[in-house]
């Protein structure tokens, strides 16, 4: 995403400052590729949850990448709250990307919650990946 030469801004938030320092560390780094992205001067890194983090922002964005742990998929209202959040913090024609597996868990309402937010379903994708518990 970076790649491009429009990009002015971006800011990794993540809950967990162990994972941020892993994914800035050499090891780790050059393996994931990420540490170009650390040391780009339009990223910025903030240790939040994405809520929290939204709730102290008021910035228009362009774009929102959102990599939702399991709690907020099984949480439906805190679900929809992160949502409606994210909805109101998008730029006008801004696009919300969002990861909400595993699928194991995922449930038809996921789709009346982003509707009821109003935000529009562009594409949906399904891709099994091993992970946790598999």
């Amino acid at each position: 995403m970076l790649n491009h030469g429009h990009i002015e801004k971006c800011v990794i938030v993540d809950f967990d400052q162990y994972v941020l320092n892993l994914f800035r560390s050499q090891s780790l780094g050059q393996i994931f590729r990420t540490l170009q992205t650390f040391h780009d001067t339009r990223v910025g890194v903030v240790c939040s949850d994405a809520t929290s983090f939204l709730e102290r922002n008021s910035e228009k964005w362009h774009a929102v990448i959102v990599d939702l742990p399991d709690y907020y998929v099984v949480n439906r209202r805190k679900f929809g709250e992160l949502l409606s959040l994210v909805r109101r913090r998008l730029a006008s024609g801004g696009v919300l990307a969002l990861q909400a597996g595993p699928s194991r868990t995922i449930q038809p309402w996921l789709y009346d919650i982003l509707q009821g937010c109003r935000l529009v379903i562009i594409a949906t994708h399904t891709i099994r990946l091993l992970s946790f518990g598999e």
